[in-house]
């Protein structure tokens, strides 16, 4: 219930000026899923569950992907981080939401609670690195509380190594100072992306909320996947911008990330 009013303060304060932008690496709505054979002994398979709590008027909708290998410790590792991932994702939601008695002191005639109320959809997409063997996981979380004026939604995402049987840090791949490279890379990509889309020169406002939503801070670059295409940096819709400018992403290519001194760690497993 707090993050409501947070994200409902920000809708105030953030001009609703914006249409929401058409990206190259957007999750298309509808939503499919479908079995992705990676390789001869490795394949991606979707999986769905549902669950509805009526005693705190919620239903959950979760699509998640499994991975089945020829190697069971490969995929072992890979699912059970799923597990996790999606647990960590409910508790937050379940904590999130108010108690059942303060929701009945909400509800109204013309709003009357029910299983529906609140709800968590947990949608997904995968990129799958072939020449490198990396696995990468983008999970789109929506919730929706409550009396909220819309819902809201943010990125979890998961790089999997699979010939190591681990899951990277961006830390890891990039040099010491690796935030304050990615800013200022990623800084200028926006504020030309948001611009455009605005159609007119952003505003003190806008561009401070881009500056803040870029900083060379861990948090700011926790949602990113390594793609085919290279590194792309995911940001949550509020991130940079207002709601109305939904999610906005970053690709930064593999020769420009070659260059900054990306490197991915030595094979330690066969």
């Amino acid at each position: 219930m707090k993050k409501t009013l947070v994200y409902l303060f920000a809708l105030i304060l953030f001009p609703v000026s914006f249409a929401i932008a058409q990206q190259p690496y957007q999750l298309k709505y509808p939503y499919k899923y479908a079995e992705k054979q990676l390789n001869a002994g490795l394949k991606l398979t979707p999986k769905f569950r549902e669950n509805i709590v009526n005693e705190y008027f919620y239903t959950a909708k979760i699509h998640y992907p499994l991975l089945q290998s020829e190697n069971a410790q490969q995929a072992k590792v890979f699912n059970d981080k799923i597990e996790k991932t999606l647990t960590t994702i409910v508790n937050g939601f379940k904590n999130d939401l108010a108690r059942p008695k303060d929701l009945l002191k909400l509800q109204s005639q013309d709003a009357p609670l029910s299983a529906g109320s609140n709800s968590l959809d947990v949608n997904y997409d995968a990129f799958y690195v072939k020449n490198k063997d990396i696995l990468s996981i983008r999970f789109l979380v929506s919730v929706f509380y409550y009396r909220s004026a819309h819902p809201l939604s943010y990125f979890f995402t998961l790089n999997y190594d699979l010939n190591n049987q681990q899951f990277l840090k961006l830390a890891d791949l990039l040099p010491e100072h690796y935030l304050s490279i990615l800013q200022s890379i990623v800084r200028p990509v926006l504020i030309k992306d948001i611009t455009r889309v605005n159609g007119q020169r952003l505003s003190p406002f806008q561009l401070k909320a881009i500056q803040d939503g870029t900083q060379a801070k861990p948090i700011n670059y926790r949602n990113w996947n390594l793609t085919p295409n290279g590194l792309l940096i995911n940001f949550d819709p509020y991130q940079v911008g207002a709601y109305a400018l939904g999610p906005r992403y970053v690709l930064i290519n593999y020769a420009k990330l070659k260059s900054i001194g990306f490197k991915l760690p030595e094979t330690t497993k066969k």
